[in-house]
């Protein structure tokens, strides 16, 4: 081997190494949102939802099988098991979007990915996606949730944004408000969900870019398609991993951002629940 290839592949190693301590570096600097998705769990609105819905409906349910009747319920479980059927998934939605940053940093290690012919971006760009998809659903879940806590009466297909806000109910109650704010911050990711969904066009992402490109030109070099000199492959992914990182940060923000909002919007709804819940058991005050 000549002393300029033993140079260049020293140099190789010495890039490669520093790449992946930084990536250390920052793995270990990373701080994910504490547990937003456990607080959120633990919330009066989930637990009163559990106290009153659930566990009396899982008891009817028991009931009627054990006597091998057709389960029957009355307009107060009914009215319970509608909130716990949107309320429950908004939840299940807003853990999902929870885990996604933590999904794209700690991604598999890249053989792993290889032999599965997965690259490093195809990863991120699925779960990068993935979060706009869940984010748009959790808007339309709250107008869900907030139909059935209220009564608005709303099918589930005719649910919209529109007719939810306008309606008189969410006028007068403090919730109007609160699912302008979510929407807003929903708003940004529609668009690329949209794309992404309905053409099946992926996030314009530039450093994605970038390490496509520099594949696509390797191959194309193989098969002697291709002419020119290749990217630095180093450097392609340090700013790749770079730019991936950012992006995590980004997500989980805009996560904190969600759940701030989701917080406020079940602590009213809470009230609305439980002022509900006390006309059907005939009570002035429940514990909440």
């Amino acid at each position: 081997m000549s002393k300029k290839k033993q140079v260049s592949r020293a140099r190789r190693k010495s890039q490669f190494a520093e790449l992946r301590n930084k990536t250390k570096k920052n793995a270990r600097k990373t701080k994910f949102i504490g547990n937003e998705a456990k607080e959120l769990e633990k919330h009066p609105f989930y637990q009163n939802v559990i106290r009153y819905g659930l566990i009396p409906l899982w008891e009817e349910n028991r009931k009627a099988k054990r006597e091998d009747q057709e389960l029957v319920l009355d307009e107060e479980l009914k009215y319970h098991l509608y909130v716990f059927q949107y309320a429950s998934a908004l939840y299940e939605a807003f853990k999902r979007l929870y885990d996604i940053p933590f999904f794209i940093h700690q991604n598999p290690k890249m053989r792993l990915l290889e032999n599965r012919y997965v690259s490093a971006q195809e990863w991120f760009v699925y779960h990068y996606a993935n979060y706009r998809v869940i984010a748009t659903g959790i808007f339309d879940t709250a107008l869900l949730v907030v139909n059935d806590v209220l009564e608005l009466g709303f099918e589930p297909s005719k649910c919209r944004k529109k007719q939810v806000l306008a309606h008189e109910k969410v006028i007068e109650s403090r919730v109007a408000p609160l699912l302008i704010k979510l929407d807003e911050l929903i708003e940004k990711h529609r668009q690329e969900r949209h794309w992404y969904v309905h053409r099946s066009e992926r996030p314009d992402l530039e450093f994605v870019d970038n390490l496509n490109a520099y594949r696509f030109l390797k191959e194309a070099k193989e098969k002697g398609f291709y002419k020119g000199e290749l990217p630095k492959q180093t450097l392609a992914h340090m700013y790749f991993f770079e730019q991936r990182d950012k992006k995590s940060a980004e997500l989980r923000a805009e996560t904190t951002k969600i759940y701030q909002v989701l917080i406020e919007l079940l602590n009213v709804l809470n009230i609305i629940y439980m002022e509900v819940t006390n006309s059907f058991m005939g009570q002035e005050e429940i514990d909440s």
